[in-house]
């Protein structure tokens, strides 16, 4: 996985020269309903749970052509339906700290876009496996609508995760921003 990440880094540190000379440094923000999908191998135990939590983007963007940057995010999980699984605790929380591309279809009208990000994830479980730590993946496609300076993006994502102790975390997740364009 850790070379999958170096190479989709160093294609984009080839490129991002000549797209960050357009671009201005802007922060994002957008708020997950999260459906969160738990594996717990070792147990042969699948668990269906929900989270809430925002993802807070400081990146490169050109506003509905492309965004470029760091993500930051959390989750809290509640998993009360396993008690059986005694290795972590009832309210766990995973943070995500990582690198996102977004991509616009439709140049400067809004529109279909795409997310694709890489993260390091640290899953506290407040139990006996303590903090776990991973590399994960996102993906993403949405819409964003533009209202003269404002724009209200809606998307669809996947977020894939596999810890030790046969842990995988899979999140499927609608979220929304809402974008203040020329107004921060």
């Amino acid at each position: 996985m850790k070379s999958y990440i170096f190479t989709f880094c160093s294609i984009v540190l080839f490129l991002l020269p000549s797209t960050l000379l357009a671009a201005e440094l802007k922060v994002r923000a957008r708020e997950h309903f999260d459906t969160v999908q738990l594996e717990f191998g070792e147990e042969s135990i699948e668990v269906e749970t929900s989270g809430i939590g925002p993802t807070i983007n400081i990146w490169w963007e050109e506003p509905y052509r492309y965004a470029f940057g760091f993500a930051v995010g959390m989750m809290f999980i509640h998993n009360d339906a396993i008690p059986e699984v005694a290795a972590v605790d009832e309210k766990m929380e995973l943070w995500k700290t990582g690198i996102e591309w977004k991509y616009w279809f439709s140049q400067d009208q809004g529109g279909l876009f795409s997310r694709l990000g890489v993260s390091e994830n640290r899953l506290k479980t407040k139990g006996d496996y303590g903090e776990l730590k991973s590399t994960g993946t996102y993906w993403g496609l949405g819409w964003e609508f533009k209202f003269s300076k404002i724009g209200l993006a809606i998307e669809a994502a996947q977020r894939q995760i596999k810890f030790d102790h046969e842990i995988s975390v899979t999140t499927f997740s609608p979220s929304i921003g809402v974008h203040f364009y020329g107004y921060l």
